[in-house]
């Protein structure tokens, strides 16, 4: 079967493999990240797929975390989304791909064509959990894991790009907005 490049537009597609078009990656990466020289130079062909792989990485890793509930049952992405509302009250439609989540499935994008791989495999031995203590006064958390860090790579400007969707580190208040 032929690669499909299919942007959600926001109306729930049961095939859409993108958050954004590849136009919207390149003003992007002209904005904010400088002209990435291996961005600019890839074919188009080589930006679809890497924000396919993108958009793949971001609604693997935030699955369980975003806020409201998918629009429909059929829907080939996480977004477009009900019941999502920002940090400073702002409903997002429910008919909406939001920009920051756009910014985010092109920032994966370029690490990803750039060769960082997104969601390397771990040896056993990176992703053991060798001490987990919680304490539940003042909730903290703190894991100790055998090689002294988590294998999974931490990119905290998409973090920060998807805060107001998500449930950790949020703070905003969930409204229906049935659109």
């Amino acid at each position: 079967m032929a690669f499909s490049f299919i942007v959600e537009d926001g109306s729930g597609k049961s095939d859409a493999t993108s958050y954004t078009t590849v136009s919207y990656a390149d003003d992007y990466v002209t904005k904010f990240l400088a002209d990435d020289p291996t961005w600019v130079g890839a074919t188009t062909a080589a930006k679809e797929n890497a924000l396919c792989i993108g958009t793949a990485y971001i609604d693997n890793k935030y699955r369980t975390r975003w806020k409201g509930r998918a629009v429909s049952s059929t829907q080939a992405l996480a977004w477009p989304r009900y019941d999502v509302c920002t940090y400073d009250g702002f409903i997002v439609d429910s008919n909406e791909i939001p920009d920051n989540l756009q910014r985010a499935a092109v920032e994966a994008a370029v690490r990803d064509i750039n060769g960082t791989a997104l969601e390397p495999d771990a040896t056993p031995d990176e992703r053991s959990v060798k001490r987990l203590r919680l304490k539940f006064d003042v909730f903290e958390k703190d894991t100790e894991y055998t090689s002294g860090r988590s294998s999974q790579p931490l990119f905290i400007t998409i973090d920060r790009l998807l805060q107001d969707y998500t449930l950790t580190g949020s703070g905003g208040q969930v409204f229906a907005d049935r659109g």
